[in-house]
C-alpha cells in the first residue's frame, strides 16, 4: 500500500498542469515527484530484495538500474520531440498514464507473491530482526 500511495501521490499535480499550467503548479509538481520517488525507491528495492533469491537480486536490480536510465534517455528524447510538437500537456497525461500503470502493475504483481499472501514478508520484516537464515550465502 505504501509503495502505491507513495507513486500515485504526484498524479494529482501533474494532472492540474494539464488543465492550469503555471511555473507555481509546475515547481510543487517536481518537488513532491522527486519526494516521492526518493521515498519510494528504498522501500520497494527492500521489498524486491526480501522477495527475490539471492543469486537473482543482483541480476534484478542491475536490470532495474539500467531500464531506469534507458527509460530517463529516451523519455527525453521523445518528451522534447512532443513538448516541440503539441506542447507540455501531452508530455505530463503520458507521464501520469505511465506511472499510475506501474503502480498497478507493481502492486499487482508483488500482491500475489507466495511470500506476500502468506503474510511472512510483512510481519518479519516489521517484527523480526535479521539472522543468518534469513540470508543464506
Amino acid at each position: 500500500n505504501a509503495i502505491f500511495s507513495l507513486r500515485m501521490v504526484m498524479l494529482p499535480a501533474y494532472l492540474m498542469l494539464i488543465v492550469a499550467p503555471g511555473y507555481a503548479i509546475a515547481i510543487l509538481a517536481h518537488a513532491i515527484r522527486q519526494v516521492a520517488i526518493n521515498v519510494n525507491w528504498p522501500i520497494d528495492s527492500t521489498m524486491m530484495g526480501e522477495i527475490l533469491p539471492p543469486r537473482a537480486r543482483a541480476t534484478a536490480f542491475g536490470w532495474r538500474s539500467g531500464a531506469w536510465n534507458f527509460g530517463s534517455a529516451i523519455s527525453a528524447l521523445a518528451g522534447g520531440a512532443i513538448i516541440v510538437r503539441w506542447g507540455y500537456s501531452p508530455t505530463f497525461a503520458i507521464m501520469v498514464f505511465f506511472t499510475a500503470l506501474s503502480a498497478v502493475l507493481f502492486t499487482l504483481y508483488f500482491r500475489q507473491h507466495p511470500r506476500v499472501v502468506s503474510g511472512e514478508l510483512g510481519h518479519r520484516v516489521l517484527t523480526k530482526s535479521p539472522t543468518p537464515e534469513d540470508h543464506p550465502a
